[in-house]
């Protein structure tokens, strides 16, 4: 992003932010109060005096009047800062209205049950493995895993004492993937979570340190959590998708209150592309 795109950026905002705070605090009808008079400007005696007393109340009221007749021919239609702002807002009013209570145990229990599978304990790999170093075996690594590989499918259970030392040992027992990849790093860990559990030497499995042989023996497939376990996602989850159906029930009222017509004198009320020296 350059200076110039930058500047256009940091000044739409600042114009929009500006545009909104007006639209909210000064031009828009309060609610409740039917026929009221768009066309007074009200200013507070206090914001009077002081605007007079800084020589500001001309400026003042030049500003309003631009803003006022900008909204009334449609300007702030266009610009998607300001539109994504009285979105916001209006969205965060409308969910206010309708809070719902904080939802109870039983609650979100059958949320979690029509959600089961969002909530499980992830699986778990049990495995040895026999680690040839990089760094050791340099050029070496390839033929040396290869007659490891030999050696070990000739004599499968006579491995101790073979490869590297490994940092925390060469024994894993029911290693998340998530430690696996902090120990091995990714890549190992997307093959030794492919590989069958049958207790049979497979390799060479690669890592950013080297080369392994790998015997899986056991996988524990993952288990529901208990809502103990899941409570603070759980709930997350809920509030999430409550809040999605109060808006949807907002938004459906709402449609009952608008008609779509085709004007062609209408502002567009569709925000502009940028051209390609705002990008």
């Amino acid at each position: 992003m350059n200076v110039r795109t930058a500047g256009w950026c940091f000044a739409s905002f600042l114009a929009g932010m500006v545009l909104m705070l007006r639209l909210v605090h000064a031009s828009v009808p309060a609610p409740g109060v039917p026929g009221i008079d768009t066309r007074v400007i009200a200013i507070t005696p206090a914001q009077h005096r002081a605007l007079d007393q800084a020589h500001e109340l001309d400026r003042w009221l030049d500003d309003e009047l631009l803003f006022r007749e900008g909204l009334r021919r449609g300007y702030a239609l266009d610009d998607l800062i300001v539109r994504r702002e009285v979105q916001r807002r209006t969205r965060a009013a409308l969910l206010a209205e309708q809070a719902a209570p904080p939802p109870d145990d039983a609650t979100l229990q059958a949320y979690m049950r029509r959600h089961a599978g969002q909530y499980q304990a992830p699986a778990v790999y049990s495995f040895e493995q026999i680690y040839l170093s990089r760094a050791v075996h340099g050029e070496r690594l390839e033929a040396d895993s290869a007659g490891l590989g030999a050696r070990l499918k000739a004599d499968p259970r006579h491995y101790a004492g073979l490869g590297d030392p490994f940092p925390n040992g060469a024994r894993r027992t029911a290693a998340g993937a998530d430690r696996i990849v902090a120990d091995f790093g990714l890549a190992f860990a997307q093959s030794v979570t492919r590989l069958p559990a049958d207790g049979a030497w497979h390799g060479p499995v690669a890592s950013a340190l080297g080369a392994h042989w790998v015997r899986l023996d056991r996988v524990d497939p993952g288990q529901p959590l208990s809502l103990a376990q899941a409570r603070t996602r759980v709930a997350a989850d809920y509030g999430q998708w409550q809040q999605q159906q109060v808006l949807r029930r907002a938004l459906d009222a709402l449609r009952g209150q608008y008609r779509v017509v085709d004007d062609p004198g209408a502002a567009s009320g569709v925000p502009r592309p940028m051209d390609e020296d705002d990008k």
